[in-house]
């Protein structure tokens, strides 16, 4: 069943790129779903306009018919526009079905040790606790518990 947006030919629009490559550009969906550093919103057609930032986690898009995709980012920003376009900007996206659950167990028991390791304020210990964090956010989005 098509929503009325779709109906009449108004639909939302998204620009979702990294720096190396567009996902989306100029694509009419029904909704997209963002994991923003105040929590998980959705933006739909006639969205106030907002500016976020992204945290690690799932981006949901979906498509005009109720289709859906997710993809992983590391973290971002995104744009909302009173003319109901949104952009999204990450620095990675990758589709859930991407991500492998042996990986991230081994990344994280390797940032983890890391992390104990390592002196306080050093390089080494910021690298391993943002590890941590991004491989925490891939588990939590296949559901997995580490």
């Amino acid at each position: 069943a098509e929503s009325a947006a779709a109906a009449t030919g108004a639909q939302m629009k998204v620009n979702f790129c990294t720096p190396h490559a567009a996902v989306y550009k100029d694509k009419a969906v029904e909704q997209v779903v963002l994991p923003g550093a105040a929590g998980v919103f959705g933006v739909t057609m006639g969205h106030s306009p907002i500016i976020s930032q992204l945290e690690p986690g799932v981006v949901t898009v979906i498509h005009v018919g109720g289709t859906q995709e997710k993809y992983f980012i590391s973290g971002g920003f995104s744009v909302t526009q009173a003319d109901s376009v949104t952009d999204i900007s990450v620095p990675e996206a990758f589709p859930l079905t991407d991500l492998d659950e042996s990986a991230i167990r081994a990344n994280y028991a390797t940032a983890s040790s890391t992390n104990n390791s390592a002196a306080e304020g050093s390089i080494a210990k910021a690298t391993a606790m943002i590890e941590m964090s991004v491989n925490s956010a891939m588990a939590r989005a296949l559901g997995i518990t580490l």
